[in-house]
Formats: structure tokens, sequence, C-alpha cells
């Protein structure tokens, strides 16, 4: 077995564990209220992190996204699709040389469970992008995770989040950590 299957079967039952878990997790968190949905649309300002191939997204690069949640009184699920343009990365192969090649869009679905208090919101994600080089077949990247923080400023029926996430390839990486591979983002989201 290779490596890069080894990694997708490791991701595929830590995602199959994290799905079990917050079926678990979310009705123990909800109390007396019922659920509600929640949907959404944002933009997302990404990172260029050179150590991580797979993900070619340059300093500055936009997404925008849509997403819908189903909320509890404590926590909810976010289940989202993201869209990034106009990628300005500079791809490398493996051993970190160029590649004449450019990409011309990222499609990343994601799913968060997200535990909510008052304002401030705080989770984790599973996301796995599907890029389309200009060259080069479209590839799927492995999946990769990301951890994020942020608060929703409440208008009514909607909402605005804004969160900082933390994307990483695995959980080995995460002592890798530096502050300039924090991403931001923000959405409006409505109530129903």
């Amino acid at each position: 077995m290779t490596t890069q299957n080894a990694q997708n079967q490791n991701g595929i039952i830590t995602a199959a564990v994290i799905l079990l878990a917050t079926a678990v997790v979310l009705p123990a968190l909800a109390k007396e209220k019922e659920g509600y949905s929640v949907v959404g649309a944002g933009v997302r300002m990404h990172t260029e992190q050179p150590h991580f191939a797979d993900r070619p997204f340059g300093k500055g690069d936009l997404s925008y996204g849509l997403n819908y949640q189903w909320q509890e009184e404590k926590a909810f699920l976010q289940l989202g699709l993201d869209y990034a343009l106009s990628i300005s990365a500079e791809l490398t192969d493996e051993q970190g040389n160029p590649i004449e090649d450019s990409v011309n869009s990222i499609l990343t679905p994601y799913l968060n469970l997200v535990v909510k208090d008052g304002l401030y919101r705080g989770g984790i994600g599973i996301l796995r992008s599907m890029v389309d080089y200009d060259q080069q077949d479209d590839d799927w990247t492995p999946i990769y995770w990301q951890f994020l923080l942020g608060v929703n400023l409440p208008i009514v029926m909607a909402g605005i989040d804004i969160q900082a996430f933390y994307v990483f390839e695995g959980w080995d990486k995460l002592s890798d950590f530096k502050a300039d591979d924090i991403e931001f983002g923000c959405s409006i989201n409505f109530a129903f």
C-alpha cells in the first residue's frame, strides 16, 4: 500500500469517526430547544502554504462559498462548498521544482463541527479540494483539516460570522504551526 493510499484510508476512517461523534454529540448538547436550519454565503482569504503542495493557494487568493447549517443550542454542523478562481500560487512538484502549469479553479467541499457559546464559535472541519489545472488532469487533494475560531454578530434573523481558520494536512503536522498560515473569512447567514 502506498503512503498516499494509507493517508487517504486514515483520512476516511477519521472522517467516519468525526461523523459518528457528531451524531452522538449534537443530540447530547441540545437540551429542550429543537434544531433549526441556517444558510449562508461568504468569502475566505487564503494564505500560501508552500509546505502543503496539494493545496495550491497563493497569499490573498479568495474563495466564495455557500453553506448549510443544522444548529442546536450549543453546537452545529456546517456543510459547505467553496469555489476559488484566479489562483496565484506557483506550482511545484514533490521536490519543490517549479511546474509549468497553472490552476484554473479550486472547488472545496467541507464539513465543520462547531461549538458555540453566545457570540463565540470554535470547531474543527474536514475538507477535500478538487483542483482544476490548466494542463494537468483535474485532481482531488488528499483529505485535510481545519480548526476554526470566530464570532457571530446577530442581526434579527441573520448573522455575520467573522472567522479565522488554521488549515493543516494531517494530525502529525500540527507542530508545523505558523501564524502566517492563518486564513480569514466572513459570511452572512440566514436562519429559517
